[in-house]
């Protein structure tokens, strides 16, 4: 809990930092709206690395370390096989999957960003929308944008969705073979049923 909101005391400090400094002609073409959802995102962004760093990718790591370790040990070389094979088809599959959600993660976030940038610039400027009656042409303007954020959203979790059947199949694969190779070892009584359970979790 401190370490991440440390990381983000220092990171907003950064970039309210960086962005006060920059010349006065970027803050003139810049809508208000858009670089505060710019800056949110980036915030969030920096965030969710950190998450999935200490609660996903060092503890998969470490247990994955332990793993094979057992199997080198104790069972023989065809389930550290299965181990490296399964380690290298998830590999290329999340590099493939965040390959192909890179392009629509960034379109959601261009979208979302437009957006945001719109609803708050209106809300700012109410007067002159006021003014001028303009209150259909801007509602229905910022419907258009909210409508291709939407669609942008579901692009991007479809792709998400075939990635993820993607670590599916290769978990049961895996999780499968190892299963039927770890049963016949129990019938041939070279390993026990302890064995089999241990082997598949």
């Amino acid at each position: 809990g401190r370490a991440d909101q440390r990381l983000h005391r220092y990171l907003s400090r950064r970039l309210f930092e960086h962005v006060i400094y920059l010349p006065l002609k970027f803050h003139l073409n810049r809508k208000i709206g858009g670089l505060n959802q710019i800056l949110v995102n980036g915030l969030t962004g920096y965030s969710i690395i950190l998450q999935h760093l200490t609660f996903s990718i060092l503890p998969v790591f470490l247990e994955t370390v332990i793993i094979g370790v057992m199997l080198v040990t104790f069972y023989p070389p065809e389930f550290i096989i299965i181990l490296v094979l399964t380690l290298v088809a998830y590999i290329v599959s999340f590099s493939v999957g965040m390959a192909q959600i890179t392009g629509p993660s960034r379109e959601v976030a261009d979208a979302q960003t437009e957006a945001y940038s719109t609803l708050t610039d209106n809300i700012l400027n109410a007067e002159t929308i006021k003014y001028y009656s303009a209150e259909p042409q801007t509602l229905e303007r910022y419907d258009n944008l909210l409508s291709c954020s939407e669609n942008k959203w579901a692009i991007f979790y479809n792709r998400k969705m075939i990635n993820g059947l993607w670590v599916a199949s290769i978990f049961t694969l895996s999780l499968g073979t190892s299963t039927v190779l770890a049963a016949e070892q129990v019938l041939q009584g070279t390993m026990t049923i302890c064995d089999l359970i241990l082997i598949n979790p």
